[in-house]
């Protein structure tokens, strides 16, 4: 597995020009949020668009409660949940294959919980191919031996 550090960030940056548009700056796909921490996903997602990302999809859980002043910026997909706001989706779904086909990289982690469904669907998700970024993400040590 990569890691990602600020020498890294000041290798790849590339300053922006005036005439750009969205779809040339990127599209982030963040994966989180549970019924507990709903939240999370969404600061993610508003950080990946000041950071400059032109797109960001967040995508959670079925029965996560969406507060009403979220930023109309940011693009809003729910997923397959257990019934009780917790993820649960495997990398092959439609959804999640859906989501990935306009996606650059992927942001897994923010607001997900513990929970079995929620560390079976990590593990699942994390054999995408797409840059990641792990953030506070739920993982059992044995997945990563797979890296």
């Amino acid at each position: 597995m990569d890691y990602f550090d600020i020498d890294t960030a000041r290798r790849l940056y590339i300053p922006e020009k005036p005439d750009t548009y969205k779809n040339q700056r990127g599209r982030v796909l963040v994966i989180g949020g549970s019924c507990e921490y709903g939240g999370a996903p969404f600061l993610s997602g508003v950080s990946a668009l000041r950071a400059g990302a032109g797109i960001c999809t967040v995508a959670i859980p079925h029965n996560t409660r969406i507060c009403e002043n979220q930023p109309n910026a940011l693009i809003i997909r729910e997923l397959p949940d257990d019934g009780t706001g917790h993820l649960a989706i495997s990398a092959n779904s439609p959804e999640i294959s859906q989501l990935t086909e306009h996606a650059d990289c992927l942001v897994l982690g923010p607001g997900l919980t513990t929970s079995d469904s929620v560390v079976d669907s990590v593990a699942a998700l994390l054999s995408l191919p797409l840059p990641k970024a792990l953030a506070a993400c739920p993982v059992r040590p044995s997945v990563f031996a797979k890296y």
